[in-house]
């Protein structure tokens, strides 16, 4: 997984180096890594609940995820889209 932590840049001064990327083990908590600050708890959170989310999609009788009607349009349009253009 790749986290990108975007901020504006303001034109008027000169850009700043990227630092260096961080790779994790798979067993390093995200909390380990100073640079994400607090943002670091929900990815551990988020990382924690892959194994029952994984295992709730494959007892589903249904054979796709189901989005939300509004809420999750941007994902579905991102989906079809993407679909549309590897098919041709």
């Amino acid at each position: 997984m790749d986290i990108w932590l975007l901020q504006p840049h303001d034109p008027s001064e000169p850009r700043r180096r990227p630092p260096p990327p961080v790779v994790l083990d798979s067993d390093t908590p995200f909390s380990s890594v100073l640079q994400l600050g607090r943002l670091a708890l929900i990815f551990d959170q988020d990382m924690a609940n892959l194994g029952p989310v994984q295992r709730g999609l494959r007892a589903s009788v249904r054979p796709a995820v189901s989005l939300a009607t509004y809420q999750e349009s941007r994902i579905r349009h991102y989906s079809t889209t993407l679909d549309r253009y590897l098919e041709s």
